[in-house]
């Protein structure tokens, strides 16, 4: 399958873009990876006896947090008036 660029652009735009969109792909799965043994919002390991929250972003890998940081996360959002999303992937939830 050969990519062609929107009317009016040339390839080098097309590449960049593509490009970027490969690199958020990557970047999302190593975050995903990692979020899997620490909370992406403090970078701390998970230990036992964490208390942990899942958002519910439809993805195959669960997003958990410590309960504190997913917490804080969520009113700072709201308290901006800015919409409520996951800090891993920017779904809304």
């Amino acid at each position: 399958h050969v990519l062609e660029p929107p009317p009016g652009h040339h390839v080098d735009e097309l590449l960049v873009v593509h490009a970027r969109a490969l690199e958020r792909a990557e970047l999302v799965a190593a975050y995903e990876e990692a979020a899997e043994s620490s909370c992406v919002i403090c970078q701390d390991d998970y230990k036992e006896g964490d208390v942990l929250r899942e958002l519910k972003c439809g993805t195959a890998v669960p997003h958990l947090f410590h309960v504190e940081c997913i917490d804080r996360w969520l009113i700072t959002c709201a308290t901006k008036q800015r919409e409520l999303s996951c800090p891993l992937c920017n779904t809304r939830v």
